[in-house]
């Protein structure tokens, strides 16, 4: 029907259980490594307030390395994960 999915390349740990604003930022940061193109994943569930705090600073770290928004379009890069079961 052609749809498209995403999946990440990168994550903040806010799922595996890293609570702490700078925490995220670290992970983030060591997660983001030298990759051209990512596709971020993080949560916003009621639980997860220091997501929201760490995210100012994640994306000043990533405007700082030249990085750019934008929305998905069909000439977006795909990521997809691989399970192996």
């Amino acid at each position: 029907m052609g749809y498209q999915y995403y999946d990440w390349t990168s994550i903040n740990g806010d799922g595996e259980g890293i609570k702490t604003v700078e925490g995220l930022k670290k992970k983030a940061i060591e997660e983001i490594g030298d990759q051209e193109d990512i596709m971020f994943l993080m949560h916003d569930s009621g639980t997860q307030e220091n997501t929201v705090k760490a995210l100012p600073d994640i994306l000043d770290y990533l405007i700082e390395k030249g990085y750019v928004f934008q929305v998905l379009d069909k000439t977006s890069p795909t990521f997809h994960h691989h399970v192996q079961n």
